[in-house]
């Protein structure tokens, strides 16, 4: 197991099934080869003349016997394998398409008057029919991806936009899973409220949907978390 490697997402009680599955495996390979060494030392023992011809009948019993528990071991953690496997894939196809949105230039931005006279920076989508954006806003530069926009709304120096809800909302739809604050915090380590008009303070959050090894296996994070473990080859 890496322990670099990313984690397959998983539910509570998926991760504790998958890791009972996968401790199960481990336990019944670890055990046949336990006794697959312990046969071969008892067998090695050449000194112990009235014992060597039993040990080495029973050395040979349990190399007969070893490939099928792995063989059995095998076929029973291989449903759980080929669902982490899938949960893998799923969650590398939502990773694909994650990036493939944060680079489309797609995000606008437009001023207008707020109540104070100060003015807002309103942001939205230009493939989105905005909901929050007055018609007498003026609309600011070309759209951007989303990098760029982080960029341009940290240069304003003061918290004064208004995220368009509906551009939010559609972009939330796109995330396969995941909330437009925890994209936002992945990508920038920050709270995309920090631009916004009246922000309020976030509590902490835990990391993103879920990310275990990309191979099938072993421990399990709480709440919506993350698995790695076992492989079978």
């Amino acid at each position: 197991m890496d322990p670099g490697s990313p984690a397959a997402p998983c539910t509570p009680k998926q991760c504790r099934r998958w890791c009972k599955a996968a401790d199960a495996y481990a336990a019944a390979l670890d055990g046949i080869s336990i006794e697959l060494m312990a046969a071969q030392e008892r067998a090695n023992r050449w000194w112990m003349l009235l014992i060597r011809p039993w040990a080495k009948k029973a050395l040979r019993k349990i190399r007969l016997r070893y490939p099928e528990v792995v063989r059995e071991a095998c076929e029973a953690y291989e449903p759980v394998r080929l669902e982490i496997q899938w949960a893998l894939q799923a969650e590398e196809d939502n990773d694909a398409a994650r990036a493939r949105l944060a680079a489309r230039e797609i995000w606008g931005r437009a001023t207008a008057q707020g109540a104070d006279g100060a003015p807002l920076t309103f942001v939205f989508r230009d493939d989105v029919p905005p909901r929050d954006v007055p018609e007498s806003a003026t609309v600011e530069g070309s759209f951007v991806d989303v990098r760029r926009l982080r960029l341009v709304l940290a240069d304003l120096g003061r918290p004064c936009v208004v995220w368009d809800r509906a551009a939010l909302a559609k972009t939330e739809e796109e995330l396969a899973g995941l909330t437009f604050w925890r994209w936002w915090l992945d990508q920038f380590s920050e709270d995309y409220d920090a631009y916004s008009v009246g922000r309020r303070a976030r509590p902490t959050r835990s990391g993103s949907s879920a990310q275990v090894n990309r191979g099938p296996g072993g421990t399990a994070a709480g709440g919506t978390g993350g698995f790695t473990g076992l492989s079978i080859h």
